[in-house]
């Protein structure tokens, strides 16, 4: 099951997810794209992943989880004690490389309020200049 580590260092995990390589490509992607989205406290509210040959493409779509992530982890035990339900086996042997497919040194979305507003800190909440909307002032109002 993947796991997700947000910027401020929340750490989540999906359920088991369902694999199965004889479906096609939409099928195991879409499988991966509601566990992400499934995650607790709205983690990552929307991604896009893409399954081709045996490789799934994670793209964060949302302005939320804009710039450089911490890569996905990904873990294969998926072992649950008697009286779990549904109780999951431990006989995985898929496994999972994670890589970065794009990398840029000067992200300009890790600047708190993309540098278009103030962020409150003990809230996390940023109050955005005039011109400037949404949740890390992402959004423009005033075209120039």
């Amino acid at each position: 099951a993947p796991s997700f580590q947000d910027q401020m260092g929340g750490k989540y995990t999906t359920r088991p997810i369902m694999y199965d390589p004889t479906a096609d490509n939409d099928v195991n992607a879409e499988s991966v794209q509601d566990a992400l989205e499934a995650l607790p406290n709205f983690a990552i509210p929307s991604v896009e992943i893409d399954y081709t040959d045996d490789n799934f493409d994670v793209t964060f779509v949302d302005p939320s989880t804009t710039g450089q992530q911490h890569l996905l982890e990904f873990s294969n035990d998926a072992t649950c004690a008697s009286g779990q339900q549904p109780k999951l086996g431990d006989n995985n042997d898929y496994e999972c490389n994670v890589t970065r497919s794009v990398i840029v040194e000067d992200y300009k979305e890790q600047a708190e309020c993309s540098n278009r507003g103030t962020c409150d800190r003990d809230t996390g909440i940023c109050t955005c200049f005039s011109g400037y909307y949404g949740l890390a002032c992402d959004q423009v109002t005033t075209y120039i």
